[in-house]
């Protein structure tokens, strides 16, 4: 069942939910070839997106830990 229809099962309106499972973000980012910057790019900004869409709190801030984190797997710190 997708989250959409889960919502709509249950009477429930205004729920946001995330529009892609955050796994296949994990998998987009695995599949990605480690020297292509442009690549993994791509994936980490359609993942900052996808959390920003549910709750834009984590990036607010620059220097929030989210954001580092995620400019540091930008720039291929981590795997």
């Amino acid at each position: 069942m997708t989250p959409q229809k889960m919502v709509e099962s249950y009477g429930l309106q205004n729920i946001t939910y995330f529009p892609r499972p955050p796994e296949r973000g994990q998998a987009e980012y695995r599949g990605t070839n480690r020297d292509d910057d442009a690549a993994r790019d791509a994936v980490v900004t359609r993942m900052r997106q996808d959390i920003t869409t549910v709750d834009p709190t984590p990036f607010a801030d620059d220097e929030s830990r989210w954001s580092r984190l995620f400019e540091e797997v930008c720039l291929g710190m981590w795997g």
